[in-house]
């Protein structure tokens, strides 16, 4: 992954799409403005993960949300309202969102 190759990413992206996936206070109000995450409330941190891993959570996540499947058993209500927020805010996300923002996540620390 080059600079080049990531800003030419981040220009296929409409400036207000863009700002909303990666300035978004929903993103930085759980993850933190560097993505250091929350222990206390279980977010987890997310700046410097390798963005391969980032992009396929954030896939996982999306599809997760087109299945709409229950809660499962056994899951504390708090992780599952935590997940479902995720979900709904991956199912928003093209391919292309996907890959700028791991490539985002990646150079924070």
């Amino acid at each position: 992954r080059t600079l080049t190759s990531v800003l030419a990413r981040l220009r296929n992206m409409s400036f207000c799409r863009l700002r909303t996936c990666l300035k978004s206070a929903a993103c930085a109000a759980c993850h933190g403005p560097q993505g250091n995450g929350n222990a206390a409330s279980a977010y987890p941190r997310i700046g410097g993960q390798h963005s391969k891993y980032t992009a396929l959570a954030l896939r996982m996540l999306r599809d997760f949300t087109v299945q709409k499947i229950p809660q499962p058993a056994g899951v504390e209500a708090g992780a599952w309202q935590r997940f479902q927020r995720m979900s709904s805010i991956a199912a928003k996300l093209t391919d292309a969102e996907i890959e700028a923002m791991a490539s985002y996540v990646n150079g924070l620390h």
